[in-house]
């Protein structure tokens, strides 16, 4: 699969950020994002300045710098749950790739990053109108034992990543408040 071998470096490149994830933040500024607080509702609408996506996080959750080409990035830090959103244009990238084939180059990526034999079952939804394909994937990165939720879906002018993190033993207790961020999606 040749042809979507540069949109498969956006999975490594997560996974390389992975063993970053136990050291504080030094610059909270974020180029690629703006933040909003909406306190009655105790969340915060953050917007990538690419393309207009926006995701609902917790007030305690922070915009963090840990990846140079994420539109959106920001952790818990307290919490240790961090999340990435990674937006790519189809410029360049051959006619005909689907959705399905972005999701399995992302997938191939980071279970052969994490170390993971057992391929997760991705499942197909829509949020709002958006069509999306989903999975947990959990793996070892840096001798640290994680758990990802993944996102991807497709828009016209690209594939978009969502990858929502933290360590395995933490990823229950974290996971609605995972699929809560993941379904606050709009444009």
């Amino acid at each position: 699969m040749k042809k979507l071998s540069l949109l498969a470096l956006t999975a490594v490149a997560a996974i390389f950020m992975a063993s970053c994830t136990t050291s504080d933040p030094t610059d909270p500024a974020d180029p690629g994002s703006t933040v909003a607080s909406t306190p009655a509702e105790d969340v915060q609408t953050v917007t990538s300045e690419l393309t207009g996506l926006t995701l609902d996080f917790p007030t305690n959750w922070e915009s963090v710098e840990v990846h140079a080409t994420a539109t959106i990035q920001m952790a818990d830090v307290a919490g240790e749950f961090y999340a990435l959103v990674l937006e790519e244009s189809k410029e360049g990238v051959e006619e005909g790739v689907t959705l399905a084939d972005y999701t399995t180059v992302v997938l191939d990526q980071m279970m052969a990053n994490l170390g993971a034999t057992e391929a997760p079952e991705v499942t197909d939804s829509v949020i709002g109108d958006i069509a999306v394909q989903q999975y947990v994937l959990a793996g070892v990165a840096s001798e640290v034992e994680l758990t990802y939720l993944v996102t991807t879906f497709e828009t016209e002018a690209g594939f978009t990543q969502i990858l929502i993190w933290t360590y395995t033993t933490k990823f229950e207790e974290a996971q609605a408040q995972f699929d809560a961020i993941v379904a606050s999606l709009r444009f």
